[in-house]
């Protein structure tokens, strides 16, 4: 009996024994894509090139157009009439109007759920 146990014991620890070494092999579906220069020794990067730039830096002339276009606009739009203040009677009238159209939307929820 006790060898029987024994045998059963030694089967499942080397049953376990091999799903762990399985466990812990590697698959393709697990190696590391392989990196540029990463193999090269002895090459140290540089950082002696100037970065180049995306776009073209701005003139100071284009600066200047751009400004004094936008000094202009600036002008034009202060120029323009606002419209008039609003009394407190026409904001009366709104929020009367504000709360009947409140009351008839509440009302159509209200029966479009039957």
């Amino acid at each position: 009996m006790k060898s029987r146990c024994q045998s059963v014991a030694y089967l499942l620890l080397a049953i376990t024994s091999a799903a762990v070494i399985t466990g812990c092999t590697s698959s393709s579906e697990f190696t590391a894509v392989p990196q540029e220069g990463a193999s090269r020794t002895g090459i140290y990067p540089t950082f002696n090139n100037p970065p180049q730039a995306a776009t073209k830096q701005m003139s100071a002339e284009e600066q200047q157009q751009m400004t004094s276009r936008l000094d202009r606009e600036k002008s034009q739009l202060r120029a323009v009439k606002s419209a008039a203040p609003v009394t407190n009677a026409e904001l009366d009238a709104l929020r009367k109007k504000a709360q009947e159209e409140e009351k008839a939307v509440l009302k159509a929820i209200e029966t479009s759920g039957d």
